[in-house]
């Protein structure tokens, strides 16, 4: 524990001193955590998707992309809306599991 402590205070020290330095403690002390771990391709991808659209179409093109990404998202909100309508409908009481979801 005093090597992890020692980490974060390190961490937090030259984020201090230098606002660019690219590691967060609270990243630091929240990675080890088993959802934190589960999200970690996709919020890299949002990540990357985002860099290559600000470099390449600047602002801009940031806020033009802003609707398609926010239609893909309540995009899969309804399509998940409605898988759970229908098994409530057909499979009243059984339900379905989430597939390949440690949940």
């Amino acid at each position: 524990m005093v090597g992890g402590g020692l980490v974060t205070a390190l961490m937090m020290v030259a984020r201090y001193r230098m606002p660019s330095f690219p590691l967060s403690p609270v990243g630091f002390a929240v990675a080890p955590v088993s959802p934190v771990r589960m999200v970690v391709l996709p919020l890299f991808l949002v990540w990357f998707a985002k860099t290559v659209i600000l470099r390449a179409g600047g602002v801009d093109g940031f806020r033009a992309g802003r609707p398609f990404f926010i239609g893909l998202i309540l995009g899969h909100i309804m399509g998940a809306s409605v898988s759970i309508i229908v098994d409530m409908i057909w499979f009243p009481g059984e339900g379905h599991g989430i597939p390949f979801s440690d949940w």
